[in-house]
């Protein structure tokens, strides 16, 4: 299969660009709590969210829609009659870096440093609870921001990967159709089936032990350094 190259590159982010070791709710809800000088319980305003976020999830990838934190902030909020003097926007920023610490993945700062260099240009499509600004002012602390012209959440269009409709809208911002760009991500379902799906050649970003069969028109890696051998090969 001949591969066109690419005017862009559409990543993935988490496990893809970014990872976090853990995931602890309990601090990002602890710290808004204290900043609200609320006197609530902290174990049983999150056996609440827990019991939310469960009812949710399973909805969110039946129907590709996405449940956002700041929705979920602005009940827990009301439920609790939480008086917070932070914006819904700044809640969603102090949960999200109390409740994680994020590192970019192996390889990724060389990666968009030789796209830019190749002229390619670099975007994100994120399933996320979390909006873009949010994850944009990560990409800022990680020193990457400014190597990616459009950052695109889930979370602002209520519609996660796969559906094609959160694909066309960043090819859109971009002024491009689909052979015009690659995506790159590191989940079968959304990525793969999803790039695919929406008409771009698709590189599957470490992949599973068990892939699905019968899929064509994407490529496999290991490390970002193997993209450059990719493009390379590109015509």
């Amino acid at each position: 299969m001949t591969i066109a190259r690419p005017k862009a590159v559409i990543f993935d982010l988490w496990g893809t660009l970014i990872e976090s070791d853990h995931f602890a709710p309990a601090k990002g809800n602890a710290r808004l709590l204290e900043l609200a000088g609320s006197r609530v319980s902290l174990a049983e305003l999150q056996a609440f969210e827990d019991r939310i976020v469960r009812d949710v999830e399973q909805r969110e990838d039946e129907g590709w829609i996405e449940y956002t934190r700041q929705s979920l902030q602005r009940l827990l909020n009301d439920r609790f009659a939480i008086s917070s003097p932070l914006s819904l926007a700044e809640q969603e920023w102090v949960f999200w870096s109390s409740a994680m610490t994020i590192r970019l993945v192996d390889g990724v700062p060389d990666m968009l440093d030789d796209l830019a260099r190749r002229s390619i240009r670099r975007a994100v499509i994120s399933n996320s609870s979390f909006t873009a600004d949010t994850i944009r002012r990560t990409l800022a602390d990680l020193a990457v921001a400014d190597r990616l012209e459009v950052v695109i959440s889930s979370a602002d269009y209520g519609v996660r990967k796969p559906h094609p409709v959160i694909f066309e809208a960043a090819l859109a911002r971009m002024s491009l159709a689909p052979h015009e760009a690659w995506f790159a991500g590191d989940n079968v379902e959304y990525d793969l089936k999803g790039g695919l799906g929406a008409g771009l050649f698709t590189v599957l970003f470490k992949p599973p032990v068990d892939e699905p069969s019968g899929l064509e028109g994407f490529r496999r890696i290991q490390r970002w350094s193997e993209l450059a051998g990719l493009l390379d090969q590109a015509g």
